[in-house]
């Protein structure tokens, strides 16, 4: 109740905040899946990290509607939509890439052949220049246009 509540009266400051901690939570979880993709450790724990943040999603959505029932579905759809969404979508497309470059990695390794990472490198690249747009967008989304939408009374 109080995190819904807290948007009746949130500033221009408060939605620069809101801005600036959604950015950075979202680039470091990014930019970590990015970075475990080229090391061999990174297969389990970006499963983990992918695991974590999809129960978070979802222990959520239900914590609001066990809360709210009904009357909660409102409140679950602008949670969720579009930044959520697009966030998982874009976690689990970053996760498939990254763990891809780290089985190859690991396959290299144990078939001693050798690993001609340039050829993933522009593509892997460009896909961690995307994914920050995408997050500076949704976090820009999440500051500036949701609290609107928290505000209606239906």
């Amino acid at each position: 109740t109080m995190y819904f509540d807290s948007y009746k009266t949130i500033t221009f400051q408060d939605k620069i905040n809101i801005f600036k901690e959604s950015f950075l939570k979202n680039i470091i979880y990014f930019i970590l899946i990015w970075a475990l993709g080229v090391s061999m450790i990174g297969f389990p724990i970006i499963l983990i990290m992918i695991f974590y943040k999809s129960f978070l999603l979802g222990f959520s959505i239900a914590s609001i509607f066990v809360k709210y029932k009904l009357a909660g579905l409102y409140k679950i759809i602008v949670y969720i939509f579009p930044g959520r969404i697009i966030l998982l979508i874009l976690s689990i497309v970053l996760a498939a890439f990254s763990i891809n470059l780290s089985n190859k990695l690991i396959k290299s390794c144990i078939k001693k052949k050798s690993f001609n990472f340039n050829a993933y490198a522009g593509k892997y690249f460009l896909l961690l220049l995307i994914s920050i747009i995408i997050c500076t967008i949704t976090s820009l989304i999440d500051a500036f246009i949701i609290p609107f939408f928290y505000n209606i009374k239906i």
